[in-house]
């Protein structure tokens, strides 16, 4: 049974580093594709970004901390030995 909760505690731990850089990744994917656009911009120059990358990157980056912290969440809560071994379990 405890081979499975530390299965489960690893399986959660690395779906929410997933789900924390696919907004990342995807934003990245979107700076390959308008790239040459944004250069040929410059050369003009204008000097405009799109406003919503702007946003995404401020919401991946709020994301990707909150997960990160979760992590000690995600221990306390699926794993008895972390909790009786931590500063939280103790009393």
């Amino acid at each position: 049974m405890e081979a499975a909760r530390q299965a489960q505690l690893l399986f959660s731990v690395c779906l929410l580093f997933l789900f924390g850089h696919a907004l990342r990744i995807a934003l990245n994917i979107h700076e390959l594709f308008v790239l040459e656009e944004f250069l040929e911009r410059l050369d003009d120059n204008c000097y405009a970004v799109h406003f919503w990358p702007l946003v995404l990157g401020s919401v991946s980056h709020l994301f990707l901390a909150v997960s990160s912290a979760a992590n000690i969440g995600i221990y306390c809560v699926t794993s008895r030995d972390f909790r009786s071994g931590s500063v939280l379990g103790k009393r």
